[in-house]
């Protein structure tokens, strides 16, 4: 797929709303599941049509409300009563990094 690079390790991607593309470095665990993911699922030709990386069971780009009930079943599953949302991880993510000394920039 023309928007991961492998071999630098780096995922680019739609930030939406009408948003330039960009470019952000991707961890190589994660990388080999997005490449199992894509061999093993998006292989199926009929989903080639779509530019979105993660599709739903009919080949369609995943709804913001499919990721909104998914990190909501995820989360009851785990054990969380707290409200969680999708941007959350993002939230905690640059907190955890910023508490560990990573640059942000």
């Amino acid at each position: 797929m023309e928007y991961i690079d492998s071999d630098k390790q780096k995922l680019k991607i739609n930030e939406g709303k009408g948003k330039p593309y960009n470019i952000i470095n991707i961890h190589p665990k994660a990388l080999h599941a997005i490449e199992k993911y894509i061999r093993f699922y998006r292989g199926n030709p009929a989903y080639e049509h779509e530019k979105a990386l993660f599709l739903n069971k009919n080949g369609k780009r995943l709804s913001y409300m499919t990721i909104i009930n998914t990190v909501k079943l995820a989360g009851a599953k785990a054990g969380i009563t707290k409200r969680i949302y999708p941007h959350l991880f993002r939230a905690s993510l640059i907190t955890h990094m910023d508490e560990n000394g990573a640059s942000m920039m």
